[in-house]
């Protein structure tokens, strides 16, 4: 055989080996890269569900906010308006007619008085004089009580009208705006269910 021929069928099966390896290569190449592009598709669309997801968690998230501040807004304004109720209250109670305001202390201290205590009244309060001790010790002693209630000769210049109950050093606040404090927590809720339902 001859070298030629050789060397042709060599140069031949060389390029038919070096076709192959090539057909091969660009095949597996156009597979490379069809799974690449389906991952980089599935990635994508993860991504894209991921990206839903948080976006829905989100929207969720900021609708529960604004809800919760809905609330805490509705709230602030009906706290506003108790706030206002009770301020108008106390401001109807410093301006009771005197006759009015007399009963409302004389019921105050049958109630809560021992009958030897000081009253000092508030700067506020001119139904609260010496007819008016007059009157709660009467009312003490018909009630069978000692009625020895004394009208301190220096009125006070307290928040609202009303009077402080003074006793061995101890004071009693029996303003307005201390009994209407006193009862804001029992009261809240019936002027709440006046007021908001």
């Amino acid at each position: 055989m001859n070298v030629q021929n050789i060397l042709s069928r060599i140069e031949a099966t060389a390029n038919e080996d070096a076709q192959a390896l090539l057909t091969q290569a660009r095949e597996r190449a156009l597979r490379l890269e069809e799974q690449t592009q389906l991952k980089i598709e599935e990635e994508r669309l993860a991504a894209v569900e991921e990206a839903k997801a948080r976006a829905a968690d989100v929207a969720q998230r900021l609708k529960s906010e604004a809800a919760l501040q809905t609330r805490k807004d509705d709230l602030a304004d009906k706290r506003a308006v108790l706030e206002e109720a009770f301020a108008q209250a106390l401001a109807k109670m410093n301006h009771l007619p005197e006759e009015t305001a007399r009963k409302h202390g004389l019921d105050l201290l049958l109630r809560i008085g021992q009958g030897d205590e000081e009253i000092i009244p508030s700067a506020q309060s001119s139904w609260c004089d010496e007819n008016f001790i007059a009157q709660v010790n009467k009312a003490f002693a018909e009630s069978g009580r000692m009625g020895g209630f004394a009208l301190s000769k220096s009125p006070r210049d307290l928040p609202s009208g009303g009077f402080i109950l003074k006793k061995r050093g101890m004071e009693q606040n029996c303003t307005y705006q201390a009994l209407l404090a006193l009862q804001r927590i029992e009261l809240e809720q019936e002027v709440a269910a006046r007021l908001f339902l």
